[in-house]
């Protein structure tokens, strides 16, 4: 992997599209005038039991809507 060669410890990691999919052992999120955005699973995102929790979190607890992003 590129990462590897480049001696970096993490990466981003993109779907066949060249879109951000995920990082090498995480979801990314990010929050844009007032929304949490992610990358959709349609697009390569893993869904998980950390990523889910997060969105249930922001909704709820935060009240922060959450996207999927592209």
């Amino acid at each position: 992997m590129e990462a590897n060669r480049a001696g970096a410890d993490e990466a981003l990691m993109l779907n066949q599209m060249g879109r951000l999919a995920e990082g090498t052992a995480y979801n990314v999120f990010i929050v844009r005038r007032g929304v949490l955005s992610t990358t959709p699973t349609s697009d390569g995102a893993p869904e998980g039991m950390a990523r889910n929790h997060i969105i249930e979190l922001a909704g709820g607890n935060l009240a922060l809507p959450c996207a999927g992003r592209r």
